[in-house]
């Protein structure tokens, strides 16, 4: 058991790496195509079809069509007039827009049909995370949640050019996820190292309050944040490559809490004085997504250049993927999980200094195989 009284997987009793497990082919992967002029940080997909949404560093947010994978191609694209980064970005749940939010410290959304950009302020400082969430007692209307390193997260409704709501979480959101499933959840990580989950279904008296502020599982600084698709559990991962998946519902028998290792080089032998120690090579986690088809899928990628496949319900790995040259900065499932894209670039996992121009920046496309992901 952890020290937070977790289940972990490092435990015998929980989950097994499954090391014997053969490494997942990545020759027939497809690049998209190369537009981004920086390092892509956040990658969405739409959940009414094969369209990929990719915000990167260089100021834009690209748009692709990706129906024929062997001829993806770019349809749209937003823009800051500065160039600033825009650091997340997501699809509305109709498919119909796109919210983008990055170091400028506005909300920008893209109307797909008449190719309109508007802009939302209010932020004073980045936004570090944008998702659109359904929200019965708003009407239908469509409604986009901001988290910025201003120590707020806040509620858009798009129909009008000022924040509807105003949560103050206290310390600067680092990353944000809801489900996709409907109006359920919603979950924010700050930098105190807490959790702030949401309960979509239940304003009060209008507004969309934290329910709850929780500490999280994780030692260190949280980068990776994703909920399941029914809003029944979160997965979150850190920068000293260790993950855990949560339920929602504290004391919910039907989710078994966990937190485990991964991302991490197999231990090294050190000489330290007159004893030899071992020295394992932590990298950090920077992204998660769960399956949309299934709660017990989850993919983890990070700096060390690879990504993961999890069964959390069985607790293994059902699949471990090679190096792909660079660090993974950001995965995502298409809605109906046959395909998974995953961004390689820097990471800023090494400082100024490691930012050089040789460091690889791509975008690729992955078909999904049953057995990548447990099944026959």
């Amino acid at each position: 058991m952890s020290r937070y009284g977790y289940s972990s997987l490092e435990s015998a009793s929980t989950v097994t790496s499954n090391q014997n497990i053969s490494l997942g082919p990545l020759d027939r992967d497809i690049a998209f195509p190369s537009n981004a002029q920086d390092t892509i940080s956040a990658i969405r997909w739409s959940p009414t079809a094969n369209h990929l949404a990719a915000a990167s560093w260089d100021g834009k947010v690209y748009i692709y069509d990706a129906s024929t994978p062997t001829n993806i191609r770019g349809v749209a694209m937003i823009s800051t007039s500065a160039n600033t980064p825009f650091l997340d970005c997501d699809f509305s749940k109709d498919g119909t827009q796109v919210a983008a939010g990055g170091a400028d410290a506005n909300l920008h959304v893209l109307d797909a049909a008449s190719g309109a950009t508007a802009i939302f302020s209010g932020h004073t400082k980045p936004i570090k995370a944008v998702r659109f969430v359904n929200i019965s007692a708003a009407s239908g209307a469509p409604i986009a949640v901001t988290g910025s390193w201003d120590n707020t997260i806040r509620y858009w409704d798009l129909r009008v050019p000022t924040a509807a709501i105003t949560i103050n979480c206290g310390e600067r959101v680092y990353g944000m996820d809801t489900n996709d499933g409907g109006e359920r959840t919603l979950v924010a990580a700050t930098a105190d190292k807490k959790l702030h989950v949401i309960d979509l279904r239940k304003p009060d008296s209008g507004a969309w309050d934290v329910k709850e502020a929780r500490e999280s599982p994780l030692n260190y600084q949280t980068k990776a944040v994703a909920v399941s698709r029914d809003g029944t559990r979160y997965a979150v991962g850190s920068i000293e490559g260790r993950a855990s998946v949560q339920s929602v519902v504290e004391g919910d028998t039907r989710t078994r809490n966990l937190t485990w290792k991964c991302h991490r080089d197999k231990p090294e032998p050190i000489q330290g004085g007159n004893r030899t120690q071992q020295q394992t090579k932590c990298f950090a986690i920077n992204a998660a997504a769960f399956l949309p088809t299934s709660h017990a899928i989850l993919a983890t990628g990070g700096s060390d250049g690879t990504f993961q496949f999890w069964n959390v319900d069985t607790h293994t790995r059902t699949k471990m993927f090679p190096n792909v040259g660079g660090s993974v900065t950001s995965i995502g499932f298409s809605y109906d999980g046959q395909y998974f894209a995953y961004a390689i670039g820097y990471d800023w996992a090494q400082g100024y200094l490691g930012n050089v121009h040789e460091h690889p920046r791509k975008l690729m496309l992955h078909a999904v195989a049953k057995a990548e992901i447990g099944g026959k």
